[in-house]
């Protein structure tokens, strides 16, 4: 159903027929498309800097350090540059590259999140005692 509605809004957007470029820009560069990669990542930096801080000093925090550089990067490459094949037509470096440091930059934000907001190392605590545990 949401591939769907991203196809109608390709075609609404794109009257001439399959165009590569048009769609990579649709899929990964189109600030006003929810399913962008772009707007994902954007929305992502604003829940971001509704978080409480635990950074000290001058600077950004490494999450936000990450998703700016997410964001920076696919604000800076250019869907012509993505869509270049190599020699033999059958692979496009520039694409393969960019996805590739997105997806380390998104697993090192999800890292820095979970690291600094959720406490995986201390155990689960009882709160209330139950009448079959006096038994054990």
């Amino acid at each position: 159903m949401l591939s769907t509605e991203t196809l109608i809004t390709f075609r609404r957007r794109n009257d001439t027929g399959d165009d590569m470029l048009r769609g990579l820009e649709l899929l990964l560069q189109d600030s006003s498309n929810p399913r962008s990669v772009f707007y994902q990542i954007e929305l992502l930096r604003q829940h971001l800097g509704e978080l409480p801080t635990t950074a000290h000093g001058v600077g950004l925090a490494n999450e936000d350090r990450f998703i700016l550089e997410a964001s920076c990067a696919i604000q800076l490459s250019t869907p012509e540059a993505l869509l270049a094949v190599d020699e033999a037509g059958t692979y496009r470096s520039g694409l393969d590259q960019l996805l590739a440091r997105l997806q380390y930059l998104l697993q090192e934000t999800s890292e820095q999140i979970s690291g600094k907001y959720f406490d995986e190392v201390k155990g689960h605590h009882q709160l209330v005692r139950t009448d079959w545990e006096d038994e054990l």
